[in-house]
């Protein structure tokens, strides 16, 4: 086997579940598989990846720690995850490719135009040697095939990874349960908007808080709601058997409508559209929901 391969699946079990997918690039070695002699200084990588925030360290401490595990020696150029698709397109341009790169859309005409030319390594036939990558499901392993074969390492996300927080104290000081249907979520969040449990000496508190972003991403709060209602999460079949869009679902209206009514019982914070980050709202013991 490759042993330049080998080590860098080896690495990608450990990094690839920080990025959408890892593809592993350039051209294989020359020569014949006896030839290749492991080496024991620490093997560079070489790679592309998009951040959103400050890049790590040069001596970040999980980036030494994946070194001192695998024996390599990681150089990662960082670029800003709003501006990543463009740096990608331009290295993939440039031809001087890095030994693995993030790609966030396998479908990118750019990433299919590289590897119909050859710039990315197959990995399949070597999967099998980590147990770590095995880990993923087959369904997964198959969705990112291209024409059969496996170029990229996959990130698993669990299908339903979004939830409701609430504020357990709150709960246990109003006499309530964990909620386990929509009528006593309703409960919890029009007695922790209607009663004073920051203990201010006021009823300012607002129960179920939003922001922005509600609606905005695939798993956001709408999703998650409507789901809960019993709405399929993009597409679903109707009565007849027909193929339907999830907003033209029943359950999908019904759980809109109960949103609605909240918000009209001033139980949802009135600025949602408007506020950034209801996370800190929350943090802060403003908010129970």
């Amino acid at each position: 086997m490759n042993q330049k391969v080998k080590k860098m699946i080896a690495m990608f079990s450990m990094v690839a579940m920080a990025t959408a997918f890892v593809a592993g690039c350039g051209k294989k070695d020359k020569g014949t598989e006896s030839s290749v002699v492991e080496s024991k200084e620490p093997f560079k990588i070489t790679g592309l990846n998009q951040t959103y925030g400050d890049a790590p360290a040069v001596d970040n401490r999980i980036v030494k720690e994946i070194e001192t595990y695998t024996n390599t020696k990681l150089d990662i150029t960082w670029a800003p995850a709003a501006s990543y698709n463009d740096k990608f397109v331009m290295t993939i341009a440039s031809g001087e490719m890095p030994m693995f790169m993030l790609i966030t859309d396998d479908k990118h005409s750019a990433y299919l135009g590289a590897l119909k030319q050859g710039a990315f390594w197959e990995i399949g036939p070597y999967l099998k040697d980590y147990p770590a990558l095995n880990s993923l499901s087959k369904a997964e392993w198959d969705n990112s095939k291209y024409e059969g074969k496996n170029y990229l390492v996959p990130r698993w996300r669990p299908i339903a990874r979004n939830g409701i927080l609430y504020r357990k104290d709150w709960a246990d000081a109003a006499g309530l349960k964990e909620p386990t249907n929509t009528d006593e979520l309703y409960t919890m969040i029009k007695t922790f908007g209607t009663g004073d449990y920051d203990k201010n000496g006021k009823t300012d508190t607002t129960g179920f808080v939003l922001d922005s972003n509600f609606g905005k991403y695939q798993n956001d709060v709408i999703s998650y709601i409507t789901s809960v209602f019993g709405a399929s999460t993009s597409w679903g079949l109707d009565t007849s058997g027909k193929i339907v869009p999830n907003y033209a679902e029943k359950e999908y209206l019904d759980a809109l409508k109960w949103l609605r009514k909240l918000y009209s019982e001033k139980l949802i914070n009135q600025d949602f559209a408007m506020l950034q980050n209801g996370k800190q709202t929350f943090a802060k013991g403003n908010t129970g929901v």
